[in-house]
């Protein structure tokens, strides 16, 4: 695992085909460490189909909503992570991302499916979000998109 903050990591799982980053704690710096390599890899991302996993199921979920104006579903995490995000897919037409989030099953978590949200401003059916409260299940999902008949879900 890769350390990309204090307290977030980040593993390739899947032959390098699925990003998950694994958060413990997160503030302002985390947040702005996050974002940059996430943007780093989607420039880096060999295929069309950018597959991540943010586990947020260590009771992150409410100090990430506020530290994103609640825009926990942008794959960019920040403002101007987010505008890096669409320029890229901009820049990559055949790109697709599929994010997957782990949150805890308590009230915090709960909150937080509820009030998250997004800020997409370019094709919404390029990004999708799914919410989970077991990493197994979220996992399953984006092993999903791993088929070769996926391209379009």
């Amino acid at each position: 695992m890769d350390k990309i903050s204090t307290h977030i990591l980040r593993e390739y799982l899947a032959g390098n085909k699925i990003v998950a980053y694994y958060v413990g704690a997160i503030d302002a710096q985390g947040l702005y460490d996050w974002s940059t390599e996430i943007v780093n890899s989607l420039l880096l991302w060999k295929s069309d189909r950018y597959l991540a996993l943010h586990d947020l199921s260590r009771g992150v979920s409410i100090p990430l909503m506020v530290l994103t104006h609640f825009n926990i579903l942008d794959p960019g995490l920040t403002r101007a992570g987010q505008s890096r995000v669409e320029e890229i897919m901009l820049e990559k037409p055949e790109l697709t991302i599929r994010l997957a989030l782990v949150l805890p099953s308590t009230t915090s978590g709960r909150l937080a499916t509820t009030r998250g949200r997004s800020s997409f401003k370019i094709n919404a059916s390029r990004i999708k979000t799914q919410i989970f409260v077991e990493r197994y299940m979220a996992m399953k999902w984006l092993e999903g998109f791993l088929a070769p008949d996926s391209a379009g879900k």
